[in-house]
């Protein structure tokens, strides 16, 4: 089914109504949608809730957003032309807020269905309620909430904050091994929330309805807040780096960044949209500074967390590295230059740089391509850098160059200029487009000896 008539069939998304349930130590939220003519759906979130809590009005907000943080999933199905909000009020800078989420946010999902739009008339966000939900305020305990994927950035912004002696509380959506495993190998026991998408929605995708990437780190911002609120804690901690504000690919004139919800950008405007919700709780990246390149650094020399971080979606429920993607490769190239042939291969269970068949992958990290992988990858410059940088350890070490990393010289690193210095700018660099506060500002520049 094409979009066109996926819309002309579907003309409406309609957030109906929230429920808020409590039970003995867990809250479940329960959101009603419907997409008309006469299909409903009803995901469920499910989350931790502090022991002597009692339900409380504020609770009623951040309900509504995440709902709202669900729309995504449940409007690309059939792209309808109208949403309309009747579980709560939004003013017009909200609506302006959302509306961009959606256009930013799904930007691969159109480029890959070839959806042509535009944001100005594409989509019309009404509201059809005047029920105003006002924000929480409170005195927040000097606490934090770390979202935990179970990636190499996980590992580095996880450990940095134990060691420092901040007090950090992981927080897992969904668990899968390598999160659970971060969190048990820097010691501390995670929240666990599970979020459950209705199955009538891989219904619709099994029978030819629009399927995409969302923006899931959007959603992962509104419940991390609830879940600082809910333990009166005073900032939610991310690991998103620098590298994830490069996009993948222009489409329609519109940069496609797979990444966009873990961007700068994206953090601006929810740090923005966030005193709607709470002004206690802060939301910042600490890994923001930093690129990719410069966080593998940091993690080589973490060796108690090698057997238990992945960065591979393909398995990540089963918790191994497949070999055959691009996180996989770009994980391998960055780590590559900072650890032994035996230390590598025992995370990654091979030398992924004797695969040829890695080659179209390698030619998109660098953007010999026509697109970026749309995966969380490094920058095209630090894929150069972290190619250079293996090949100067082979060479330093009097080893011949695996095959793929011999061709990777040959037809791309032999037509570059300054790659040394172009390598140093890279590990050395620090993005001062950020929002880390001052004390772990400078603990951070020390870990990375920098000044």
């Amino acid at each position: 089914m094409d979009y066109i008539s996926l819309r002309a069939k579907h003309p409406e998304l309609i957030y109906e109504r929230f429920e808020v349930e409590k039970g003995t130590d867990r809250l479940k939220i329960f959101f009603f949608f419907t997409l008309l003519p006469d299909i409903h759906f009803a995901p469920i979130l499910t989350i931790p809730m502090p022991q002597g809590f009692k339900s409380e009005g504020w609770l009623e907000n951040f309900a509504f957003h995440l709902g709202l943080a669900e729309i995504p999933s449940y409007w690309k199905a059939a792209c309808p032309p109208l949403i309309t909000i009747k579980a709560g009020f939004l003013n017009e800078t909200q609506i302006a807020w959302w509306q961009d989420l959606l256009f930013k946010g799904l930007g691969e999902f159109f480029y890959t269905n070839r959806i042509e739009n535009n944001p100005e008339d594409f989509v019309k966000i009404k509201i059809d309620s005047d029920k105003k939900l006002a924000p929480f305020v409170f005195t927040p305990e000097d606490e934090s909430i770390f979202l935990d994927g179970g990636g190499k950035d996980s590992v580095v912004a996880l450990d940095f904050l134990t060691k420092n002696q901040f007090k950090t509380t992981p927080l897992i959506l969904n668990p899968i091994p390598s999160a659970l495993k971060v969190s048990q190998a820097a010691g501390l026991k995670p929240l666990i929330a599970e979020r459950v998408i209705d199955p009538k929605l891989l219904e619709l995708n099994n029978q030819g309805y629009l399927n995409g990437h969302t923006p899931f780190s959007s959603y992962l911002a509104f419940l991390s807040v609830f879940i600082a609120a809910l333990y009166q804690q005073k900032q939610v901690i991310v690991a998103n780096e620098r590298s994830s504000n490069e996009g993948n690919v222009e489409y329609l004139g519109r940069t496609v960044n797979h990444q966009y919800s873990k961007s700068s950008e994206f953090e601006r405007k929810f740090r923005e949209y966030l005193p709607a919700l709470t002004p206690s709780v802060s939301y910042f990246s600490l890994l923001r500074p930093l690129y990719e390149l410069q966080i593998a650094k940091l993690l080589a020399k973490l060796p108690q967390y090698h057997q238990a971080f992945k960065s591979c979606n393909v398995n990540q429920k089963l918790g191994t590295w497949c070999g055959q993607c691009a996180k996989c490769l770009f994980s391998f190239a960055c780590l590559y230059p900072f650890l032994s042939q035996d230390e590598i291969v025992g995370i990654f269970g091979n030398n992924l740089y004797k695969d040829l068949s890695l080659w179209p992958i390698a030619l998109g990290l660098v953007g010999k391509e026509a697109q970026k992988p749309f995966d969380c990858v490094g920058t095209k410059e630090e894929s150069l850098a972290a190619f250079y940088l293996g090949c100067q350890k082979n060479k330093r070490e009097g080893r011949e160059l695996p095959a793929l990393l011999a061709k990777i010289y040959d037809e791309i690193l032999s037509q570059e200029k300054n790659l040394p210095e172009r390598s140093e700018q890279i590990l050395t660099a620090w993005n001062e487009d950020n929002f880390v506060p001052e004390k772990l500002t400078i603990l951070l520049k020390e870990e990375i000896g920098r000044e």
